[in-house]
């Protein structure tokens, strides 16, 4: 899974802040939601970690699902 950010208002110097396989500790169920929580370097600087989590309703998976043709 690679994780890469930059500017959202104006184009800028983007920046990866993951890039490693997913791995099933990063994906757990909660209260109907699919979570993917990672750890990974922040907008400014290395140093400090950050985590984040995302998380996905029935409805998201079923649109990822279905952007990659197993919908």
């Amino acid at each position: 899974m690679m994780v890469d950010i930059g500017p959202a208002k104006r184009v800028g110097t983007r920046k990866s802040i993951l890039d490693r396989p997913l791995i099933e500790a990063d994906v757990t169920f909660l209260d109907g939601e699919t979570v993917l929580t990672f750890c990974a370097d922040g907008v400014h600087g290395a140093g400090a970690l950050y985590r984040y989590e995302l998380h996905l309703t029935r409805s998201d998976m079923d649109l990822l699902r279905a952007a990659v043709g197993n919908g």
